[in-house]
């Protein structure tokens, strides 16, 4: 090797460890060479995930990549970010950006999830007098008709003429059977047999029926609680002086008065309660109305006289004068309001998703997602859960009347009851 081929070979192996290493470390080390002030300076990264992909990402009104995306090598300050695609309302929001830290444009939840711009609003039937969603099936009463939709094959949509006006429908666990219930009846559908069962007469005293995890049924006549077994329309006592009662998966829960208090208790569904009834709390008071509810992590709350107490070791008060509340059967947050204030009960306590002075209406929270949607003014609104900034919030409808609102459990069509009217907007 000649001398002037080792003298080169030396000078760039000094280049490399004293020139481009450092230049590597400063790299790795998310530094970067700020011209204004001639010397390197440390950045941060901010993180992008959308649902879709593919969403453009603009840092203060500047096009700077499509994600998924780590922005390197920004400059610690406040940012302007906005995510934009075709077809799809864009979402926005001003984030800082923190040296050798990354920032998450989604904060708490894994994506921004992108809402479709102007969604369609397509009716499903216009004479329709309540609803349910399970699965992919919809549910629904017309003046004449017990209707099962499928909304991924419209070709196995049954339709089952009523024997009676109904006007209240409730589904069964398995989804085998439907109870029907008008001013003064009680029919019982089973799709295994066909046929309707009149329980009008049988049930005529009876109150708050709910289904049972067998697809039999339970009720409170006067402050007794029954189990009616609907194959030879039995009744079974249960329990006396029960205030309320509601039954989540296997388990009954029930308000028991206890002398001059009351006390509640958690029992297997499917079992006789005097067996296996296990004390959740004594010494409570004795509400005159009451309901129990049970989120999907099987978190008890009671909501007694007006007033929401969560249900732990002792009574936590939450929240008094409550105006309305909303817990879908699979949901596993309470979703509340007071006075023109939207709240919801997560990770052990009361959060706020807004206030207004217009009154909200069938809200519904869906954090995995990071939208509240809820009705305000004759439009359905969404509303993004994360407060850092501006929370995005988007018309995505007209629609009066509306008494009642489902999300499915995808989170990506959203059904309502405008009148009589039933109709369902895709959403994502």
């Amino acid at each position: 090797m000649q001398k002037r081929t080792r003298y080169i070979i030396l000078f760039g192996g000094f280049f490399i460890f004293f020139v481009l290493a450092p230049l590597l470390i400063f790299y790795v080390g998310g530094f970067s060479y700020d011209l204004g002030s001639n010397r390197y300076v440390p950045t941060g990264i901010l993180a992008v995930q959308t649902d879709p992909a593919g969403a453009e990402i603009f840092l203060d009104n500047k096009l700077t990549d499509t994600s998924p995306k780590n922005v390197r090598f920004l400059k610690p300050r406040e940012y302007q970010v906005s995510l934009r695609k075709d077809g799809y309302s864009s979402w926005e929001k001003r984030l800082p950006i923190w040296e050798n830290k990354v920032t998450w444009s989604a904060g708490n939840s894994k994506k921004v999830y992108l809402l479709l711009g102007h969604p369609l609003s397509i009716s499903l039937n216009k004479d329709v007098a309540d609803f349910e969603i399970a699965g992919p099936e919809v549910y629904y009463l017309t003046g004449k008709s017990l209707v099962i939709n499928n909304a991924t094959n419209q070709a196995g949509k049954q339709t089952i003429p009523l024997p009676k006006p109904v006007k209240k429908l409730s589904v069964s666990p398995d989804k085998n059977s439907f109870l029907l219930q008008g001013d003064s009846t009680s029919l019982v559908y089973s799709l295994t047999t066909e046929k309707f069962t009149d329980l009008s007469i049988f049930l005529k005293n009876f109150t708050s029926l709910q289904f049972s995890p067998d697809g039999n049924l339970l009720g409170l006549s006067g402050n007794t609680l029954y189990k009616i077994a609907l194959d030879n329309k039995q009744k079974i006592q249960l329990a006396s002086d029960v205030l309320s009662f509601n039954v989540f998966k296997q388990n009954l829960y029930f308000l028991k008065r206890d002398g001059s208090k009351s006390a509640l208790f958690s029992a297997s569904a499917l079992g006789q309660i005097a067996n296996n009834a296990q004390l959740i709390l004594g010494r409570l008071p004795t509400f005159k109305q009451s309901v129990i509810l049970v989120t999907g992590d099987k978190e008890v709350f009671v909501i007694g006289d007006g007033t929401l107490y969560r249900i732990t070791d002792k009574l936590e008060s939450i929240a008094q004068n409550l105006s309305n509340y909303w817990l879908n059967p699979t949901d596993n947050i309470l979703t509340f309001s007071l006075a023109g204030e939207l709240y919801y009960f997560g990770n052990g306590e009361k959060n706020l998703v807004t206030r207004s002075s217009s009154k909200i209406t069938n809200a519904v929270l869906r954090p995995e997602i990071g939208y509240s949607f809820f009705t305000q003014s004759d439009q359905i609104i969404a509303l993004e859960l994360d407060t850092r900034d501006q929370q995005n919030r988007y018309s995505l409808t007209d629609a009066s009347n509306v008494s009642k609102m489902v999300l499915d459990d995808k989170s990506k069509t959203l059904y309502y009851l405008a009148g009589n009217e039933l109709k369902f907007l895709n959403i994502r």
